[in-house]
C-alpha cells in the first residue's frame, strides 16, 4: 500500500482512496467490500469485490457500529474501542476507526469466510494507517479544497 500522495497535484482525496482501498482488495480476493465513511455515516470512498453492496448503507452501518462499540468500550472498561469485529456465517465484517487527526472517518471491510478474521483484522489496520497518511496530507496541503 501506499503512503503517499499522487504527483498528480490536481488529484482528489477520494480517488486516491479509492486507488488504496483497491490495493486492498486486489491482495484479498475474499473481501467483498470495502467502505470508507465519515463518522456521520456517509460514504466517502467504496470499493467491492465479487457481490454487489449499497456504499449509503455500509456507511451508515459502519458509522453507527463505529459509535455502538465506542461507547460500549467506556461503558464496559472505561478504555477506548480499538476495532469492532462482527462475526457472520458466511463471513466477517471489520470495522476501525481512521487514525486521522480530525478522527472523522472509519474504515469497513466486509469478507467471506474464506479468509480467517484475523488476516482481515490485519488488513484493515494497515489500510487504516495508509488512508490516514493520504487524509492528513490532503488536509495539510488544500485544507479548504480537499473536501475531506
Amino acid at each position: 500500500m501506499s503512503n503517499t500522495i499522487s504527483s498528480s497535484a490536481n488529484a482528489k482525496p477520494k480517488d486516491q482512496c479509492e486507488r488504496e482501498l483497491e490495493q486492498i482488495l486486489a491482495k484479498h480476493p475474499a473481501i467483498f467490500f470495502i467502505s470508507l465513511a465519515s463518522v456521520d455515516g456517509r460514504s466517502f470512498a467504496h470499493v467491492q469485490g465479487g457481490q454487489p453492496s449499497d456504499a449509503g448503507r455500509i456507511a451508515a452501518m459502519t458509522s453507527s457500529l463505529l459509535g455502538l462499540s465506542e461507547s460500549y468500550a467506556r461503558e464496559a472498561s472505561a478504555s477506548r474501542c480499538r476495532y469492532s469485529v462482527v462475526a457472520m456465517e458466511s463471513g466477517s465484517v471489520v470495522t476501525v476507526r481512521i487514525p486521522t487527526k480530525s478522527l472523522r472517518f472509519a474504515l469497513a471491510i466486509g469478507a467471506n469466510d474464506s479468509e480467517n478474521i484475523a488476516t482481515i483484522l490485519r488488513a484493515a489496520l494497515d489500510g487504516a494507517s495508509a488512508l490516514s497518511k493520504l487524509l492528513d496530507g490532503f488536509l495539510l496541503q488544500q485544507p479548504k479544497e480537499a473536501g475531506v
